[in-house]
């Protein structure tokens, strides 16, 4: 199935310069967004569950030999789709690197997607020139943002009575 991309992997020479080993990162980052759809779709039709595992996380790990903080990170990611559905089309597009949708998908929680999902594309547009320390802060920035305008339930006073 992957023969041309495995014999075009053992055949390729990156060289030692900037500009390859940008494109080249580029280059994996596109194949990654592709990888995370097709998991994403496998998790969707709960297919994990015909090899017997108990989760899309256990057979990450089983099956895909990834370290499970990896397997975590990567279930989280399989959900983007619902929580942020334009940062994962620009994901997908190559507009933005997984990095990114790594950080808007732990910044957006169930709370704060409603805000998120209001004013997505602005903030897309805001964060993608932007380096991944920087794009952390402004996330951070965002969230803090949200959180004071968010309407969350007081707790009510416990009864001391």
């Amino acid at each position: 199935m992957f023969e041309g991309l495995a014999e075009a992997i053992e055949g390729l020479d990156v060289p030692v310069d900037s500009a390859a080993l940008v494109e080249a990162h580029r280059l994996m980052d596109r194949l990654s967004a592709k990888v995370a759809d097709s998991v994403a779709r496998f998790d969707d039709a709960g297919l994990w569950d015909l090899d017997g595992a108990l989760s899309l996380r256990s057979w990450l790990t089983g099956r895909c030999r990834l370290h499970p903080r990896e397997a975590a990170a990567t279930v989280k990611l399989a959900g983007a789709p619902q929580v942020c559905p334009r940062t994962w089309a620009a994901w997908q597009a190559g507009d933005i690197p997984r990095a990114v949708v790594e950080l808007v998908t732990r910044t957006v929680t169930p709370a704060r997607r409603e805000e998120w999902l209001d004013k997505e594309a602005g903030l897309l547009a805001a964060i993608a020139p932007l380096s991944i320390t920087d794009t952390a802060h402004a996330l951070a920035r965002w969230a803090h943002l949200a959180d004071a305008i968010i309407d969350t339930p007081e707790t009510p006073e416990p009864d001391n009575s």
